[in-house]
C-alpha cells in the first residue's frame, strides 16, 4: 500500500513539473511574438486555399480547351465554305442525298429505334432455351470487278504525272457535287 501511494506521488510530480514546463515554454513563445508584432496580427497575405493549385490548373485548361474549340470552328466553317456549301447536320444531308425508293422502303418498313437495332444486346431478350442468338449482320463483300491494265498503262510504269493527278481529283469532286446536286 505504502508502495502504491508513493509511485502515485511520484507520478503526480512529474506530471506537475511537465504542465509547468509546457506552460514556461508557452509563455517564452508568446513573449517573443508580442515583441516581434507588437501583439498584431499580420495581414499582408491571406492564407492560401487549399484548392489554389487546382483551381488554376483548371482556369488555364478551361482557357486552352476554349481556343481549341475557337480554332477548330474556323477551321470547320472555312472549309465547309471552300467545298461550296454552308454548315449542315447530318441529318438534311442524309435526307437529301435519299432517293425515291428508299425513300418508299422507309415508309414500308418504319425504322425502329436505334437500341434496337443493335444485337448485341440480344442475350438480354432471349433465355439460353430458346435457341441461338440471331449473327450479325455480315458486311457485304466488294462488287466491283478489278480493273484490267491497259497496254498504256503498262507502257508508262511511273505512274500519272502531278497535272494528271491533279486533274482526277477535281474531277472526282466534280462528279461528287453533281450527285450531291441531283
Amino acid at each position: 500500500m505504502y508502495r502504491l501511494a508513493e509511485a502515485r506521488r511520484k507520478r503526480e510530480r512529474q506530471e506537475a513539473e511537465e504542465r509547468a514546463c509546457v506552460e514556461a515554454a508557452w509563455k517564452e513563445r508568446t513573449a517573443r511574438w508580442m515583441e516581434k508584432t507588437g501583439g498584431e496580427l499580420r495581414s499582408e497575405k491571406p492564407p492560401k486555399s487549399f484548392y489554389a493549385t487546382r483551381q488554376r490548373y483548371a482556369a488555364v485548361a478551361s482557357e486552352i480547351a476554349r481556343k481549341l474549340r475557337e480554332e477548330h470552328r474556323t477551321k470547320l466553317i472555312a472549309s465547309s465554305a471552300s467545298r461550296g456549301g454552308g454548315v449542315r447536320d447530318h441529318r438534311h444531308q442524309r435526307e437529301e442525298g435519299m432517293t425515291e425508293e428508299e425513300e418508299a422502303a422507309d415508309k414500308r418498313h418504319p425504322r425502329q429505334r436505334e437500341t434496337t437495332q443493335n444485337k448485341s444486346n440480344l442475350h438480354y431478350k432471349h433465355s439460353r432455351g430458346e435457341g441461338k442468338v440471331p449473327a450479325r449482320r455480315n458486311k457485304k463483300p466488294n462488287t466491283e470487278a478489278p480493273v484490267v491494265p491497259t497496254q498504256k498503262e503498262q507502257q508508262q510504269p511511273t505512274g500519272p504525272s502531278k497535272e494528271e493527278r491533279k486533274l482526277s481529283g477535281l474531277q472526282a469532286k466534280l462528279a461528287a457535287l453533281r450527285a450531291k446536286m441531283k
